[in-house]
């Protein structure tokens, strides 16, 4: 829950009013100005495993799994102890919701017949006061398809439904099978197989000729995305594979020769670090990354969607916050950098904070600064400002530095 921050007016006012009420308002009783905060419970749902995205299809007849984890309230996960569970089927609220009996626990398993939605009501028992509880529902439509999915190497499906394959050698044949049968009889399956690579196309939207139901491929460079567009004729269903190459490439990044903050990960193939700078201050950021393949490393850095490098480091030079990639006082900009050594692709979110404190300018001009030079003489012995053959001649020099 998001707390909003009050105004500096807004400040100025509630200030006053404590101040005048002891002697404006005397005879009325004092009142307290804060309201308790209003925790939410909330948890992990699964359905068979995968996490819920709207509602879930599922094949009538087909047995299936509905799960409750990782119980939350405010910043404590709740102990399994203090849990307990009730789950009901049917539209929530409707006159068709009703209780099932002896489903209490965080599982229900059931075999689908046409139901719209489950709901499990979880209870919190609280240590000194009552007990919390809080609902979470399961939509569900009939699937349209009975589909089926196999591949060699074997693929591993992840919570989102999308099915991986990792460590997969430059060159390596891979075969992918997906079979789907419609559920109206009359209706004939047809298929459609796309293909893209993360970090140019992350759709998986390019055509590549393939409408059998099977298709076999020879291992590229990065991972690469096939999907299996099934369909008959009324209504459509995707099937993403993600290929993955082996981990040849390493990388150790810096940030002005400091390691940033590690973020965690971004998508596949992506990490993210954070690192913060203060106003004016020359950031380089570094890639530093090793392969094992023998073959060069190639880097492509981008920031705001622009390709701003294509070096191991780049080097920025950040004026202040309200010259940041987002708009009001967050002063954040990001710079990617994508990097290829002919088998894996790696990419660094490089996240530069910048703070209000303004590094100070005592005059030094580093390497790689533009600056200003200007050349004065003095005490030349004439009113010419000629120097001549003979007298003494004083040079003055300053240098002044250009924002980058």
């Amino acid at each position: 829950m998001r707390v909003k921050r009050m105004s500096t007016f807004f400040l100025v006012i509630v200030m006053l009013c404590t101040l005048i009420a002891p002697t404006v308002f005397a005879d009325e009783p004092s009142r307290e100005e804060t309201e308790p905060v209003q925790i939410i419970p909330r948890c992990t749902s699964l359905i068979n495993g995968k996490y819920q995205n709207g509602s879930t299809e599922l094949v009538r007849g087909s047995e299936n799994t509905l799960s409750i984890t990782e119980v939350e309230y405010g910043e404590e996960t709740v102990s399994a102890e203090r849990l307990s569970y009730q789950w009901y089927s049917g539209t929530p609220g409707s006159e068709e919701e009703t209780v099932i009996e002896g489903a209490v626990s965080s599982e229900y398993h059931f075999t689908y017949n046409g139901e719209k939605a489950f709901t499990c009501v979880i209870t919190i028992a609280m240590p000194d006061e009552e007990s919390k509880s809080f609902s979470e529902t399961f939509w569900i439509d009939e699937a349209m398809f009975n589909i089926s999915v196999t591949s060699n190497p074997e693929a591993k499906q992840d919570a989102y439904g999308t099915y991986h394959i990792y460590d997969v050698a430059l060159g390596d044949e891979v075969t992918l099978n997906v079979n789907a049968s419609s559920a109206s009889a009359e209706k004939t399956v047809s298929y459609n197989w796309k293909y893209g690579v993360i970090g140019t196309d992350y759709a998986a939207n390019t055509p590549i000729g393939n409408t059998t139901s099977a298709c076999k491929l020879t291992k590229k460079v990065g991972t690469e995305m096939y999907a299996c567009e099934v369909t008959d004729g009324s209504v459509s269903k995707k099937v993403t594979f993600n290929i993955h190459s082996k981990n040849t490439l390493q990388f150790d990044p810096k940030v002005n020769e400091d390691t940033p903050e590690y973020r965690g990960e971004i998508g596949d193939e992506g990490v993210g670090y954070l690192y913060k700078v203060r106003a004016g201050e020359r950031v380089t950021m570094q890639m530093n990354a090793v392969t094992s393949t023998g073959s060069p490393v190639t880097y492509r850095w981008m920031h705001k969607g622009v390709e701003v490098g294509a070096a191991d480091s780049l080097t920025v030079t950040k004026a202040d916050k309200e010259h940041s990639d987002y708009e009001g006082d967050l002063g954040i900009e990001e710079y990617e950098c994508w990097a290829e050594d002919g088998n894996a692709i790696k990419r660094v979110l490089f996240v530069l904070q910048i703070s209000d404190e303004a590094i100070p300018d005592d005059g030094t001009v580093n390497d790689g600064e533009a600056f200003d030079i200007a050349i004065e003489l003095a005490n030349t012995g004439n009113d010419t400002g000629i120097a001549e053959m003979g007298k003494e001649t004083t040079f003055n020099i300053s240098v002044t530095n250009r924002t980058a």
